[in-house]
């Protein structure tokens, strides 16, 4: 397959900022290859020096909310979350190429 091939199912991914999912301010994407095949995989979102900035001031401001999250809270968000990750290990890995 030639690397400039795109599959019919492609995937979008984007960016997790302020509890939300989007893509960078400009629209900008970059393809992700499989460096196996040359396949294009997906679109990702390229992020720029503005979008780096959105990110850094969403995790400040909700850094006083789980600066008083308790310990015990802090802990059960930790191992759910990775039981999630264990749960779609092979999703995870799919999208790891």
């Amino acid at each position: 397959m030639a690397s400039t091939e795109v599959s019919k199912q492609m995937r979008m991914q984007q960016m997790f900022i302020g509890g939300e999912w989007c893509g960078a301010l400009d629209g900008g994407t970059y393809a992700k290859i499989n460096p196996y095949n040359g396949e294009i995989v997906s679109q990702v979102a390229a992020a720029k020096r503005l979008d780096a900035r959105r990110a850094v001031e969403a995790a400040a401001a909700a850094f006083p909310a789980w600066r008083e999250t308790p310990p015990a809270v802090k802990r059960r968000l930790f191992l759910k979350a990775a039981d999630l990750l264990e749960s779609r290990q092979a999703e995870i890995a799919n999208l790891m190429i």
